[in-house]
């Protein structure tokens, strides 16, 4: 996903969520990466029957919507000049030997 965005002038904070690993760059400069097996459902996980983790404590900022597990996130802090950028998302969906709805190899 792309998209030519004016920031404000000033401090921003990003805040990207994804599946799997994400990244989101701002002119081609890649300024937050997510994790590809997030740290609560890492591929340590054999089994549903495990313990999640405290999606809540594992989370960035507290005060949006709770992270679904097997999501994973990332921040970066932007300084915004009031003109616009291209600022692009891509997330990795399957590939081999790794469905796009699984933490773990297939």
């Amino acid at each position: 996903m792309a998209g030519a965005v004016t920031l404000p002038t000033g401090e921003n904070r990003l805040l990207m969520r994804a599946m799997r690993g994400g990244r989101l760059s701002i002119d081609g400069k890649v300024v937050a990466t997510s994790d590809f097996f997030p740290k609560a459902a890492g591929p340590s996980r054999a089994s549903d029957a495990e313990a999640m983790a405290d999606q809540l404590a594992v989370q960035l900022v507290k005060e949006v919507a709770l992270l679904q597990p097997g999501h994973s996130e990332a921040m970066a802090t932007i300084q915004g000049d009031g003109q616009p950028h291209v600022i692009v998302f891509e997330t990795f969906v399957g590939g081999k030997n790794l469905r796009p709805n699984s933490a773990s190899p297939a």
